[in-house]
């Protein structure tokens, strides 16, 4: 099988290292074209010469086995001999798959026959983001994807108990990167008790502004609580919404446990007063929502706000966990 890809491998990184590696699995002829001229050039940084990025190349495949055909070729326009080439499949990653589907229409435009893709997923960091080579260059992390910097993760709330929550949580699912949290006063843009669908739009607001308020950040995380009734059901429930954006404008969302407040607090937070306020003096806690929240009332410490927030931040992070599952084609 004949099988060509492209790219400008530099810093050459693990990400490099699976799509060459996927691309020669089954080839008996490798095309590569390696980036040179302008459209290898970057703004921010000098990109070693055609002849030493072709040399890592070239020594990555030798060390890992190949035996078939390999060509390596300098790429000055973005499609090459891919679009009139008699290869058999194209080897894309979810940045280029674009690319390789417009090689394929310019074939058809050709009167040749599609290449068939070999799909190559991201390979993520440390910090569960995709290992690029503009972060490595960056000094954001090294060719492995270890993380070299703290993992920046902006917060759409003042509140403590919320930036504490996504803090630890965060920390926990990338438990060998440190993680900061900085919290952000961002408007939700919905009513301060929120219900049904302004629940998860309020979150989102907050992490889209949190991310604006930061955009340097490599997370932005907008949590919000309130009301929800399913269909059918008479009664509501209080969720907390998770809504994450990562740097790359990916966005994710997840929700914590729900419960039942009393009949009586659920209608009086209906008619638009905070829960807080309601629970607040029966707890004898004015500061209820900013310490242990309506659930550690309720459920006598066995389960705080903090906790039940850290729920929420856990099922929005669950598709970049299996990001692979998520994003890319099903299993073959």
């Amino acid at each position: 099988m004949r099988v060509c890809l492209g790219g400008t491998f530099d810093p050459f990184h693990v990400g490099h290292e699976a799509l060459l590696a996927a691309a020669a699995k089954d080839a008996t002829e490798l095309f590569i074209g390696i980036t040179d001229g302008a459209l290898a050039a970057r703004p921010t940084r000098t990109v070693p010469t055609w002849q030493e990025r072709a040399g890592r190349v070239e020594s990555f495949l030798k060390e890992s086995g190949y035996k078939g055909k390999l060509v390596t070729r300098a790429l000055t326009d973005p499609y090459g001999p891919a679009v009139t080439g008699d290869y058999d499949a194209i080897a894309a990653t979810p940045e280029t798959v674009r690319g390789a589907a417009a090689i394929n229409a310019q074939r058809a435009a050709n009167g040749k026959s599609p290449l068939r893709l070999i799909h190559v997923p991201h390979v993520l960091a440390q910090d569960l983001l995709p290992i690029s080579a503009t972060r490595i260059a960056a000094g954001l992390m090294d060719a492995r994807g270890k993380r070299l910097t703290p993992v920046v993760v902006a917060v759409g709330s003042a509140n403590p108990v919320k930036v504490e929550a996504v803090r630890r949580e965060v920390g926990a699912i990338l438990a060998s990167s440190k993680v900061q949290s900085h919290g952000h006063a961002v408007a939700s843009g919905v009513p301060e008790q929120p219900r049904d669908d302004e629940v998860v739009r309020g979150a989102r607001n907050r992490a889209r502004l949190a991310r604006e308020a930061d955009p340097a950040c490599d997370y932005a995380v907008g949590v919000e609580a309130g009301l929800m009734r399913l269909p059918g059901e008479s009664a509501h429930v209080e969720v907390q919404a998770c809504v994450v954006v990562d740097r790359d404008g990916w966005e994710t969302q997840g929700f914590g446990p729900g419960f039942h407040y009393p009949a009586w607090v659920t209608e009086r937070a209906l008619r638009g007063e905070m829960v807080s306020a309601i629970l607040g003096p029966v707890a004898n806690d004015p500061r209820i929502g900013s310490t242990t929240g309506a659930i550690g009332y309720l459920s006598d410490g066995r389960l705080d706000r903090t906790a039940l927030t850290q729920q929420a931040v856990l099922m929005a992070f669950v598709p970049r966990i299996k990001r692979d599952l998520y994003v890319g084609p099903p299993p073959a």
